[in-house]
């Protein structure tokens, strides 16, 4: 990533979402450990099982009791499944590339299905072109040398990919042998393909794809899961689910008084909650506001995670904020909240009790992520950027004076539906 600019800019938002992810179970893990959760969980479960006992209703048991065995039975497909998506999906990239040209040197689907063929031919040369304006062959190859075996070592013996089985422990020699060879690694190579495939040479590119071992790598790790991991996987998932459905109706009868989270999938979600910071640790406070003295403590001129521009240093330095101002003269720039947000809340809008829009939400704190499994009101906290601090970049910063004519900014406590005095709109500097 550091090796060169070129680098950095091809595998910046790949390698951040892999961070982000990375971070995100890291905290999670050290939240629900921090909680209890499991055995406020197993507590939970007792303490259904023991009242559907009492209460003579041993179809709840039964229920119960083969969830646990279908989760147990599942947990071979479960580890497939998950190893296949990291592997696949979030690893080396020459595997989903070198798998999307299947049907291309396939001769009877080019013989049979002419038109499908063609129209393929053209959307892969497009997704090539795109393909390798942020590809790094010996990124890639590092990647793979370090995943393909945690891969094998996850990987249930009867899921894994035989053309992996067949090269032992050599995987540094393999390796490279494979990289410096496929002709999904080389974009000139690729094209002398697409050249020759598109002047009807599909048999001899059919031949060649065959030997290539990273296109049979990906085709057979593809084929081993959807066509012998997937169906047994959601077989059994399909089974907990329902049975998942018939526990909780169940939980929601027995224990009435006891507050349940409402089934919001696939709605329109609204959470609430209020500006307030946290103590997740001992000696640890989080405030519930930032400024921007923060921006310019955490600046480091030169490094890639703290640098910034210097006409925005200069002009934070100058505190020149306007309206946009808090009482104390300092610009806000994010907070934090007890709402309860997941993944896909970034960019929802953050409104007051009046329906004004204050600010945006991007994140949660650290110790907030595990709220999925557990949410704990005294520590859990969603991050917002602060909207003063937007509209000083895009007034101020950049200068769009144009955006800053088209908003309604309001002051005070009036609703600006409502009957608002022309002293509490905000003018336009």
């Amino acid at each position: 990533m550091a090796s060169s600019d070129k680098t950095r800019i091809q595998y910046a938002a790949k390698q951040s979402r892999i961070s982000n992810a990375y971070k995100k179970w890291i905290g999670q893990n050290q939240g629900l450990r921090e909680l209890g959760a499991i055995d406020k969980k197993l507590e939970e479960e007792k303490a259904y099982l023991d009242l559907s006992d009492m209460k003579g209703r041993t179809e709840n048991v039964a229920s119960f009791e083969r969830i646990q065995e279908l989760v147990e039975a599942g947990k071979k497909e479960s580890m497939a499944r998950e190893v296949f998506v990291e592997y696949f999906y979030y690893g080396p990239e020459v595997l989903r590339f070198a798998n999307a040209f299947r049907n291309l040197v396939d001769v009877e689907y080019a013989t049979t299905k002419e038109e499908e063929w063609n129209q393929e031919l053209e959307q892969l040369r497009s997704y090539a072109k795109g393909y390798f304006k942020d590809y790094d062959v010996s990124v890639d190859e590092r990647l793979f040398f370090r995943l393909t075996s945690k891969y094998m070592d996850y990987c249930p013996e009867e899921y894994q990919p035989q053309v992996l089985k067949d090269q032992s422990d050599k995987t540094a020699l393999f390796t490279y042998k494979w990289y410096e060879k496929s002709v999904f690694t080389s974009e000139e190579r690729l094209n002398k393909m697409l050249d020759d495939l598109e002047k009807g040479k599909v048999k001899k590119w059919s031949k060649k794809a065959n030997k290539d071992p990273l296109f049979t790598l990906a085709n057979q790790v593809s084929d081993s899961y959807w066509k012998n991991i997937r169906g047994k996987y959601n077989e059994k998932r399909g089974e907990v689910d329902a049975l998942m459905q018939d526990y909780v109706a169940q939980k929601m009868d027995l224990f009435p008084n006891k507050t349940f989270w409402a089934d919001a999938n696939s709605t329109l979600r609204l959470t609430f909650g209020k500006a307030e910071g946290s103590s997740p640790k001992d000696g640890m406070t989080y405030n519930t506001f930032t400024t921007t003295d923060g921006i310019l403590q955490k600046y480091i001129p030169g490094d890639r995670d703290f640098d910034l521009p210097a006409d925005l240093v200069d002009l934070l330095k100058k505190r020149d904020f306007g309206m946009y101002a808090d009482e104390d003269g300092t610009l806000k720039v994010c907070f934090t909240g007890s709402n309860h947000t997941t993944g896909g809340n970034s960019g929802s809008p953050a409104l007051d009790s009046k329906g004004r829009l204050i600010g945006l939400n991007f994140d949660r704190t650290w110790e907030s992520t595990m709220s999925d499994i557990m949410f704990d009101a005294s520590r859990c906290r969603n991050i917002m950027v602060d909207i003063r601090y937007v509209l000083w970049i895009i007034d101020k910063y950049a200068g769009a004076q144009n955006l800053i004519d088209e908003l309604s900014l309001v002051k005070g406590e009036e609703h600006p539906e409502m009957e608002v005095s022309k002293e509490e709109i905000i003018p336009a500097e």
